[in-house]
């Protein structure tokens, strides 16, 4: 057994690789590529030119790697041989958790829960996810990877589902040309202003604030008639403006 494995690594490493690396019985007769989600594996195939024309002792696994991991959606990627034809490539994922919206780009991408940017929004693909905006203000990509920081804090609170600030509740999440942090919601547009710091004491504090405000009294809940509520108002205050009527 040692003597055939020596014999192989001769072939894929030696000079006799240039020799049997267009042998017929070497070429790759199945490829399987799994980790697919929002890819599938055709398309990654053509993305990194991975054919059955290749050879077993000649593909470079390296570099198929790197074109892999240079597509929008693919965060890792690994490439294996099966012999003695076979090779199966794994992927991992970037899995969205927002939507980011810049004025110089015109359209939507996506990004994930560490605040990586990573691919447009193509034509069908899922958009229900909050939307980030306001980074336009910003000059450099260190505040504006500081913001989606912030702003991913928030998000990984509210998915913790509480039934009073869910993720699926929150519809914008936007940022003031001070670096304040203003939430949206989707029921309910009126401003919800963050400021600048401690995310996570507002947060909890938002949802006792909102618990009370979903309560009805006369027949409507006490939240219809809410103009905005400013969370930066006092360290352990709240305030709650209520719209005038009409």
């Amino acid at each position: 057994m040692g003597v055939v494995l020596s014999g192989l690594f001769f072939l894929v490493t030696g000079p006799m690789q240039k020799l049997y690396g267009n042998i017929k019985y070497f070429r790759i007769q199945e490829i399987e590529v799994i980790g697919c989600v929002k890819t599938n594996p055709t398309s990654l195939r053509k993305f990194a030119d991975i054919s059955y024309e290749m050879n077993m002792l000649t593909i470079d696994s390296a570099e198929i790697q790197n074109r892999l991991e240079e597509h929008p959606w693919v965060k890792k990627a690994s490439v294996r041989r099966i012999w003695p034809y076979a090779i199966t490539v794994a992927i991992s994922e970037y899995r969205p958790q927002a939507l980011v919206v810049q004025e110089g780009k015109g359209e939507f991408e996506y990004l994930d829960r560490k605040g990586n940017v990573f691919a447009a929004v193509g034509q069908g693909q899922e958009m229900d996810f909050p939307v980030i905006t306001g980074l336009d203000t910003f000059a450099t990509d260190m505040e504006k990877k500081e913001l989606l920081g912030k702003a991913i804090s928030f998000l990984k609170l509210a998915g913790r589902n509480n039934p009073n600030l869910p993720t699926q509740n929150v519809s914008e999440i936007h940022f003031s040309s001070d670096g304040g942090l203003i939430l949206y919601l989707v029921e309910h547009p009126f401003p919800i202003y963050f400021g600048k710091g401690e995310i996570k004491r507002k947060y909890y504090q938002l949802r006792k604030v909102l618990e009370v405000l979903y309560r009805k009294k006369r027949g409507s809940a006490i939240i219809d008639n809410v103009a905005y509520i400013r969370m930066d108002y006092q360290k352990d205050k709240v305030l709650v403006a209520q719209r005038q009527a009409g």
